[in-house]
């Protein structure tokens, strides 16, 4: 069904292009990311389209690439280096290679709420962290957002013990790896594109994403239990090739700006209300079942992964870490 509906996606995007008889001297922009086709974020960039036809009066045009048709989240950074690729919106995870300081999003249980997480990445810690991904060729436009991620599995789990001998799959970033098997889990890093086949294969007993991602690929099919452990806040970096944005005009750079900073307060909202409407669905579908984590068990949980902030401190840095932490003290 993914492939069908991505397909019918692009046909309907080339369809549409044919009717426009568009000029050779169009802008375009590949933006990829390797969510399915009908998550909350490929939904609203199917509105970006319009609207950046619409304040370029034509010049330029966005392309949909979702289901990570243009490659997998190391590829589609990669793509972005290279110019092959114009914007994307990939995991944090993949930042850790270019600034140490993009590591910090993905210790666990480091963010307390939505609204701590935006005064973050919207504030001069998120904006000080894209500025250094310049130098690698990637610019930095902005923080998007996938949600919380949460724990998968075929029974209930409430305490990291419940996690020994669990196989799970983890992204291809050594700290994902090192979170879980700090807990008890057997990591195994794997591209998302194997999960279902994988768990339905017993390959793996487990996995964690977002529930928006989860369910765009249909993982509620072959994980019964979905344990809110919310251990990550998955953001998510607008990113734009450095090579793209060196050839652009000051208005074409001023257009490019006003898509990201028109959309991103609608991707933020948008995903919430998609997370909410998910979880309410997988409650109510007669076989998921939500498992709700008490204070006490999620402080279980981040003590059990206490080994990754020990680890990783004086990689990432301690102040910036500290810096974070005290920024979220009235949530």
């Amino acid at each position: 069904m993914k492939r069908k509906f991505l397909l019918l996606s692009v046909l309907v995007l080339s369809v549409a292009l044919l009717g426009r008889g568009e000029a050779s001297d169009v802008k375009v922009i590949k933006y990829a990311n390797v969510g399915a086709a009908d998550t909350a974020g490929n939904l609203v960039a199917l509105e970006m389209i319009d609207y950046l036809e619409k304040i370029s009066g034509g010049k330029m045009r966005l392309e949909l690439y979702a289901n990570s048709a243009l490659g997998n989240n190391r590829e589609i950074v990669e793509g972005i280096q290279l110019g092959s690729i114009e914007m994307a919106t990939p995991s944090t995870a993949i930042l850790g290679g270019f600034t140490n300081s993009a590591l910090v999003f993905d210790l666990p249980y480091l963010f307390k709420s939505y609204e701590s997480a935006a005064d973050v990445l919207g504030g001069d810690t998120g904006k000080s962290i894209l500025a250094e991904l310049e130098s690698s060729g990637i610019m930095g436009m902005g923080w998007s957002v996938n949600g919380w991620r949460h724990l998968t599995a075929n029974k209930p789990i409430h305490h990291p013990s419940e996690m020994k001998g669990l196989k799970i799959r983890v992204m291809e970033t050594q700290m994902h790896i090192d979170h879980f098997n700090a807990i008890g889990a057997s990591a195994i890093p794997m591209s998302f594109s194997e999960v279902y086949t994988s768990l339905q294969q017993g390959v793996i007993d487990c996995q964690e994403n977002p529930f928006i991602t989860g369910t765009g690929a249909k993982l509620e099919e072959v994980q019964k239990y979905w344990m809110k452990t919310g251990h990550i806040f998955d953001a998510s970096p607008v990113l734009v090739s450095k090579v793209f944005w060196d050839g652009l005009n000051d208005e074409e750079k001023g257009w490019v700006r006003d898509l990201v900073d028109t959309y991103i307060p609608v991707l933020w909202e948008r995903c919430r209300e998609a997370e909410q409407k998910i979880e309410d669905r997988l409650r109510n579908n007669g076989f998921n079942v939500i498992v709700e984590l008490s204070p006490s068990e999620k402080a279980e949980f981040r003590a059990a992964a206490q080994p990754v902030y020990d680890k990783y401190r004086n990689q990432i840095g301690g102040d910036l870490i500290d810096k974070i932490e005290k920024a979220q003290e009235k949530y």
